[in-house]
């Protein structure tokens, strides 16, 4: 694919506009308002850390991902490669706040 910067980086924030649209939906219904961790925060109870399941979830978009590239496909069942991406972004933001990004001290 050719294209110029300026419509590269005009693409990558509607991506990361489009992201984050589905993070504030996706975080309202597995969260609620008081806990945006809560619905990572449940894997403690079988002893894994939160960081680490958040990491897992990662892992599996990465399995979908590379399921939807071999398969030349641009979706598997109801989850286009798109939106594999959207989800995978969305979780290293997660992550990465968790780990402390955005509130540093």
């Amino acid at each position: 694919m050719k294209m110029k910067t300026d419509e590269f980086l005009s693409a990558c924030r509607l991506f990361m506009s489009d992201s984050m649209s589905l993070m504030e939906k996706k975080n309202a219904d597995y969260s609620g308002v008081d806990d945006p961790f809560r619905n990572f925060r449940s894997c403690e109870s079988l002893g894994i850390p939160t960081g680490v399941g958040i990491a897992v979830r990662m892992t599996d978009k990465m399995s979908r991902l590379h399921s939807i590239l071999r398969r030349g496909e641009c979706s598997v069942e109801d989850e286009s490669a798109i939106d594999t991406l959207r989800d995978l972004c969305n979780y290293a933001a997660i992550l990465a706040v968790w780990m402390g990004y955005g509130h540093e001290d």
